[in-house]
């Protein structure tokens, strides 16, 4: 074989191997392509197109997070239910001094003083952020910050659920008052716990923690018994 020859047979082999390698990677990528848009959340679909049971985990592992929302506070948000908590309770203190024969009143005047908070708390705090940051209100800053704080109203759910008890007579009123104190005295330690696990506080430091948020609690209840009898 000539020079010229043997030239041009290497020629045509490199050129075939070259498009060889270029179709292997070309179905590579189709492979890695079909194998990344294959669904990764876990949720089968069943022959008619619908969705299997794996994506009943989800639903449940929603409502589970919304459930303890409203019992031990939005997560990242400890700051606005601890306050939420207290402003229940002295609210509720308060107003029963005054409202201890009428439950439902009462139950008005918690739910009024939560709300007013919130939304006097989500003002001014929009008006101190926009003042930092050189800007003007705006709704989207708004609603950032409602959502941000609402743990403040959520905490206000679980003790009106037990002012509720005594309002349609299930338990005795003076029991449903002590149920929701009983109540914001539990969440003022779930919060006191998640603190310390945020932090990663020792056991002296959660000891200390827990005590802090149980005293306000206390002093709500010594309140209310100083102001009753």
């Amino acid at each position: 074989m000539g020079g010229r020859e043997r030239l041009r047979f290497d020629h045509s082999h490199a050129a075939n191997l070259g498009a060889a390698i270029a179709k292997n990677r070309r179905g590579g990528a189709c492979l890695v392509t079909a194998f990344r848009s294959y669904p990764a959340s876990g949720a089968l679909r069943d022959d008619h197109g619908g969705m299997s049971d794996a994506a009943e985990p989800s639903s449940r592992r929603t409502l589970w997070r919304a459930a303890s929302e409203v019992l031990v506070g939005r997560e990242g948000r400890i700051g606005s239910t601890v306050y939420g908590t207290l402003l229940v309770l002295t609210a509720l203190t308060a107003s029963y001094a005054a409202e201890r024969h009428h439950p439902w009143k009462l139950v008005e005047l918690v739910l009024t003083v939560v709300l007013v908070f919130w939304v006097a708390y989500v003002y001014a705090f929009a008006l101190s952020e926009s003042i930092e940051s050189r800007s003007r209100l705006s709704p989207p800053m708004l609603a950032s910050i409602a959502s941000r704080e609402f743990g403040l109203v959520l905490a206000a759910v679980a003790p009106v659920l037990a002012l509720l008890l005594g309002a349609v007579g299930l338990i005795h009123e003076s029991a449903s008052i002590w149920l929701a104190i009983g109540v914001g005295l539990g969440t003022l330690s779930a919060q006191g716990i998640r603190y310390a696990r945020a932090t990663q506080l020792s056991r002296s430091g959660t000891a200390a923690i827990l005590v802090m948020n149980l005293v306000f609690g206390v002093f709500v209840v010594v309140l209310k018994v100083t102001l009753i009898h």
